[in-house]
């Protein structure tokens, strides 16, 4: 088997924040060797569960759906929800870029939650980085984070139409629920927040009056952050 395979290897329950959906998912090598590239996602070799993991992980989906592409939008703040079991520090960004635009680039950050679901003060900004080459754009970072505390994780794209390694808005955790009991047609499910934003320094604390993000909305860009 080549590539990644998405296992969710612990579940875990948000009772504090009223989020029963949450699950600790992250994206593991298959093989046996010196890592994978998995479509060009970087996975380190000879990292195994332990007392002292290292993983990578990313905000948002419960399944281990087949990650995709989509396209990104110019001048939008997008968070997507992010909780894990264990404490830990994240020391890794990873985002992967599958079609460029020269001159186009993005950041990532991470919000505390505000205690009604949604971001609040900014714990880090990687900086802008360039996504005018196809390929992994890796940031160092160093956040310690705690059990069972919702973060959002963050990403602002300058240019429309780059296109990223996406999760399917179908493998999403339902964070807001849905507008609608489902009948013959389902609603979409509110699985991130979105809010327009000049490309710059990523806002502290984050902008008001954001809206849920649904799949009509766009396709979520996958994140993978390194706990150690």
């Amino acid at each position: 088997m080549t590539g990644i395979e998405q296992k969710p290897v612990h579940h875990g329950r948000d009772h504090e924040h009223g989020s029963p959906d949450v699950t600790r998912i992250h994206y593991e090598d298959t093989g046996t060797g010196g890592g994978a590239t998995g479509g060009g996602v970087l996975v380190q070799p000879g990292h195994r569960l332990g007392t002292t993991e290292d993983r990578w992980y990313v905000p948002g989906p419960i399944s281990s759906g087949t990650l995709g592409t989509n396209n990104t939008t110019a001048n939008r703040l997008e968070a997507y929800p992010f909780v894990t079991t264990r404490d830990m520090t994240l020391d890794q960004v990873i985002v992967q870029v599958t079609s460029a635009i020269s001159s186009s680039q993005a950041r990532v950050g991470m919000y505390t939650d505000d205690g009604n679901l949604y971001p609040d003060a900014l714990l880090f900004d990687t900086g802008a980085f360039s996504t005018a080459t196809s390929g992994v754009k890796q940031t160092a970072i160093s956040q310690g984070i705690t059990a069972g505390t919702l973060y959002w994780a963050a990403i602002a794209t300058s240019h429309s139409t780059v296109q990223h390694r996406s999760v399917q808005a179908a493998d999403m955790m339902v964070i807001l629920g849905w507008p609608a009991p489902s009948g013959t047609t389902s609603p979409q499910h509110g699985f991130g927040w979105f809010v327009a934003h000049t490309f710059a320094a990523l806002p502290d604390p984050f902008t008001a009056g954001a809206s849920a993000m649904t799949a009509a909305d766009g396709v979520p860009t996958a994140i993978f952050l390194r706990g150690t």
